[in-house]
């Protein structure tokens, strides 16, 4: 089995990494020498290592042969530059209470040559261990040829940095380093070619974030951070991430992104329409409105021309904001205001939004039938509306984000009878130095009405969203259809519309196939710049009604779109 082959097998593998193959077979020979012919026992080898080696191996044989386990190894280096010498610091951990004093090799590549040295990794906290170099340090690969048993190696270096894009600056973001090893801070490295790299701080900086000012719009830039401990020290760098400023115009007032998905109209999956109405009737402003079932991912460059994005997904189930949560992030950075609200929202979210916004809350999908009502101190109570959920939630709202260890709550939890998380906060705000970002832990569209009217009316208020007017009244690229699906009665010829936004006055088609590729009809039109609404009575291009089932429409430059037309 492997506890008494392999293991044993490494044993005598790292013993040989210990003292270097000339002891280690004259290890084996007086062994066999001394015991041929006779029995042993484990005790009879180690007498033997001992006293070829004069070292005491008690550390070395208990945790290997007379205690269970095998050692994790975490680790990380940094390297001086001017010096040409590295930190190596590696501590273990055991998967049970035995604790692992591990030796552990490295090969580091110094311009064309390369260092093989071997370090010490301890128990209970991060062995320290200095080398110096023979030239230039380029590489570092931890035990390349597999001499030491463990269950893992983990680099403790900084895993991610993000750069988030905004008016002549880009916001870095990264994550705190190894909080067992003591640091400077970081400093931070930035190119334009993704190659000649510079650092741009005088001093480390203390913080997990970094706003790059006075760039240049339209100019991609590249980044890396590393930790800096002991004066020149530093630690592997973080990916190299790029950003490339844009202009922030933030001058066409408010756009609500429908992210719900087309429901069947049944409790817990509304319609387009009635998702669409509900924001319509609780929003006392002119707005754009963008219908991400319909027109996919939003682009940056369309983001930026508003002052506040209202993104909402009333789904019990889905969620597709994790696919932009950078771009909206980058939204905020750039001055935008954002206001999120949705059901299990959180979930799909990276934590690193929340530590960037919100100091790195708490954060609790809370699946109890419990929340009736939002409370707060600063805005209208928002109670909710029993009229769109099942009987069976007995009048509460399930999958409640709760957000803990935060400052910035403006909305807490009440539940009728009372209980354990009455009062957690279920949405938080931060008027940041960009834009404000506020988050709610909950779908606006299951409360009442007016409350989420009041609501709306102080916040937008708040933001200097009074009757702003938008210019912006379609989205971008896309061909939008309503309703979908659409249902023919009887035949009867009843109009299903499409709106297609153009950038300029012309002679266009719209076209119409079925799943088959064979067109069912074209409509000629003379589109003028802006919105274009065109119509299509069901028929033909033979003049026959076209039967039930999905279809796709398309004109020259603007992505097709699928429809469902029933009979």
């Amino acid at each position: 089995t492997p506890p008494t082959y392999e293991k044993g097998a490494s044993v005598l593998h790292m013993l040989r990494l210990k003292y270097g193959g000339e002891l280690f077979f004259n290890i084996l020979r007086t062994f066999f020498n001394t015991y041929k012919y006779g029995n042993v026992i484990t005790q009879d080898f180690i007498n033997i290592c001992q006293d070829l080696t004069g070292d005491d191996l008690t550390q070395f044989f208990n945790q290997w042969i007379y205690n269970p386990g095998t050692p994790e190894v975490d680790y990380c280096y940094f390297v001086n530059y001017n010096t040409n010498s590295i930190k190596i610091f590696a501590k273990t951990r055991s998967n049970t209470s035995n604790q692992f004093f591990v030796d552990i090799p490295a090969r580091i590549t110094c311009d064309n040559s390369a260092d093989s040295l071997l370090f010490s990794a301890t128990p209970n906290q991060p062995q320290e261990n200095t080398f110096s170099l023979s030239g230039n340090f380029a590489s570092f690969e931890i035990d390349p040829n597999h001499w030491v048993l463990t269950r893992s190696y983990n680099n403790k270096s900084i895993n991610t940095l993000n750069t988030l894009a905004g008016n002549n600056q880009i916001t870095l973001v990264w994550d705190d380093f190894w909080n067992e090893i003591s640091i400077s801070g970081y400093n931070i490295y930035r190119s334009e070619n993704g190659n000649d790299f510079t650092k741009i701080n005088d001093e480390p900086l203390n913080q997990t974030s970094y706003i790059d000012y006075n760039l240049q719009n339209n100019q991609t830039y590249y980044y890396k951070v590393c930790a800096v401990t002991n004066g020149n020290f530093e630690s592997e760098f973080t990916n190299i991430s790029s950003a490339t400023p844009i202009d922030f115009p933030l001058n066409q007032g408010i756009l609500v992104i429908d992210e719900t998905d087309d429901g069947s109209g049944a409790i817990l999956h509304p319609t387009d329409e009635a998702v669409d109405q509900f924001y319509q009737s609780v929003i006392n402003s002119d707005f754009t409105t963008y219908d991400y079932a319909i027109e996919g991912e939003p682009t940056i460059n369309f983001l930026v021309n508003f002052s506040t994005i209202i993104w909402h997904d009333d789904d019990f189930s889905l969620s597709a904001i994790e696919n932009n949560i950078e771009k909206l992030s980058a939204y905020v950075s750039g001055g935008g205001n954002l206001i999120i609200s949705g059901w299990k929202t959180s979930q799909n979210i990276d934590q690193s939004f929340f530590n960037t916004f919100f100091d790195n809350p708490t954060i609790l999908q809370l699946s109890q039938f419990i929340m009736n009502e939002a409370s707060s101190e600063i805005y209208q109570n928002l109670i909710l509306d029993t009229n769109k959920i099942p009987v069976s939630f007995n009048g509460t709202l399930p999958f409640v984000t709760l957000f803990y260890d935060t400052n910035y709550s403006v909305y807490s939890l009440s539940s009728e009878n009372g209980s354990e998380y009455d009062g957690v906060s279920c949405a938080i705000k931060n008027d940041t130095d960009g834009g404000t970002v506020l988050f709610l832990g909950f779908p606006l569209f299951y409360f009442d009405q007016e409350d989420v009217t009041l609501f709306f009316d102080s916040i937008l208020s708040e933001l200097g969203e009074n009757n702003q007017s938008n210019d912006i009244v379609e989205s971008n690229n896309k061909i939008k259809v309503y309703p979908n699906p659409f249902y023919f009665a009887n035949n009867k010829n009843i109009n299903i519309s499409f709106s297609i936004n153009l950038n300029k006055s012309q002679t266009s088609s719209l076209e119409i196939f079925n799943l088959k590729g064979e067109k069912v009809k074209t409509i000629y039109f003379n589109g003028k710049i802006g919105k274009n609404e065109i119509t299509w009575d069901g028929l033909s291009n033979n003049s026959k009604f076209a039967g039930s089932g999905i279809y796709i429409a398309k004109t020259t430059d603007k992505k097709p779109v699928k429809f469902v037309l029933l009979r």
